[in-house]
């Protein structure tokens, strides 16, 4: 899995919700970041 939800969590806490800085921290694209959102979310209701 390329986002755990742990390091997702710490990221989230550094910068607030910032897809930007997130993704910079992460190292991955927006595109990424979006696409895992959307299927955290449906996992995670």
């Amino acid at each position: 899995m390329l986002i755990s939800s742990v390091e997702y969590e710490l990221a989230e806490g550094l910068y607030g919700p910032s897809p930007n800085l997130i993704t910079r921290e992460l190292g991955v694209t927006t595109h990424i970041l979006a696409t895992w959102q959307d299927l955290y979310e449906r996992t995670h209701d």
